[in-house]
């Protein structure tokens, strides 16, 4: 895991499309976007983040299970 802090992933993004602090840490926070909240500050697993073309939570506990699937 290459941890890179989200001020430097913010300049790969257009100027007005950039996140701010608080939005890299919920991203984190709900595992949306691969990385760690040290100390407060956002840092996103840059490898994985390159490599990922979709991000979507995982999904919750409890919620479908194979039985579902299958009608």
């Amino acid at each position: 895991m290459q941890l890179t802090r989200w001020t430097v992933i913010n300049r790969d993004f257009e100027e007005g499309s950039r996140l701010s602090k608080k939005q890299w840490y919920e991203l984190i926070e709900k595992q949306v976007v691969p990385g760690k909240n040290l100390d407060g500050v956002p840092y996103i697993d840059a490898a994985r983040f390159a490599g990922t073309t979709t991000f979507t939570p995982p999904p919750e506990a409890g919620g479908v299970d194979s039985l579902d699937l299958l009608g």
